[in-house]
């Protein structure tokens, strides 16, 4: 896990949020995609940059983040911004997932996102799951997975999908 946490720190958000937006730019200008449709999804640090390009890429209809990160420990020239930082700047609706005993993502912080998100206005939901910590959808991890949780999860985001971005 050291060398895990090596990676992600090392990864460079700005250059992450750039590259989800050129994907973005592309997709827009694919003739089988609604353009004004286009969501993003991510679990962990994919969830944390669902969370993060909802913020900064303007183009998104709609986001689900699945146990993303939501607070650095420190800011360094690769972390200048936590999502939680970012989360006034929410372009599009946004659904957060959580395990209730996430041992890297504190309560604390997904109720200062639910304060952040509803004093700026925001469209936003987010439910956390008893019982679960993080990775409660992993289903390689038998020591994190939770099926009712995962199951829970997975209709709510298809549903907020639904709801956002159409049938299109």
């Amino acid at each position: 896990m050291d060398a895990v946490f090596r990676h992600m720190a090392a990864l460079d958000d700005r250059r992450v949020l750039r590259d989800i937006e050129s994907a973005v730019r592309y997709l827009q200008i694919r003739p089988e995609v609604c353009s004004g449709s286009i969501g993003i999804t991510g679990f962990c640090m994919g969830g944390q940059y669902a969370l993060m390009a909802a913020c900064s890429v303007p183009r998104l209809a709609a986001c689900v983040s699945f146990y993303g990160m939501l607070r650095y420990t420190e800011k360094t020239p690769h972390k200048p911004e936590s999502a939680l930082e970012m989360a006034p700047r929410l372009h599009c609706p946004y659904l957060g997932l959580f395990g209730a005993e996430d041992q890297l993502i504190p309560r604390a912080d997904v109720k200062a996102l639910e304060s952040t998100l509803r004093k700026a206005g925001k469209t936003f939901k987010t439910k956390t799951y008893a019982g679960a910590g993080h990775a409660f959808f992993n289903d390689a991890r038998p020591d994190a997975y939770r099926p009712a949780a995962a199951r829970d999860a997975w209709r709510r985001a298809v549903a907020f999908f639904r709801t956002h971005l159409g049938s299109h």
